[in-house]
């Protein structure tokens, strides 16, 4: 790691670690060696929703790679969890529970509606990913799914 790097990586460490406003939202961040290398990182969701506990660095780093390796341009993401949200605000609750404790490791039982349909598409030769992001996009229903997928 060249001297630049040590020196930004330990600028940024000291403001997260010493500072308050990020401690009050629950964001915890602890280096584990002197080279700044091995970081343990934990977030905290919204208490009361579905994103509250189980989001570690790597659980958020994950995601968000996994969002970068999956575009939808035919249907961005965004604009579709804004939509179910106002529309079908206990349809969104469903699938952002789903996504925490499948991508974030979250607590509870996994929807079982929603397993099947994923092993469905994963029967059809799609990979799991997909299967979930297209299922989410298309309020998991599996025709639409099938035929977004397919067509």
């Amino acid at each position: 790691m060249s001297n630049i790097s040590a020196a930004r990586l330990a600028r940024e460490m000291r403001e997260i670690v010493t500072a308050k406003d990020i401690e009050a939202t629950g964001i915890i961040l602890e280096n584990l060696d002197d080279k700044l290398t091995k970081m343990r990182g934990f977030i905290n969701g919204p208490p009361d929703s579905p994103y509250e506990t189980s989001l570690t660095l790597r659980t958020v780093l994950l995601s968000v790679q996994s969002l970068l390796d999956l575009p939808e341009p035919k249907d961005p993401q965004d604009a579709v969890v804004a939509k179910q949200k106002m529309s079908e605000p206990e349809l969104f609750e469903k699938t952002a529970r789903f996504w925490t404790q499948h991508y974030a490791n979250g607590s509870g039982e996994k929807d079982a509606e929603f397993l099947q349909k994923i092993k469905n598409l994963k029967e059809m030769g799609v990979n799991e990913d997909k299967a979930i992001s297209t299922l989410s996009c298309c309020g998991w229903s599996s025709e639409r799914s099938i035929d977004y997928i397919f067509n």
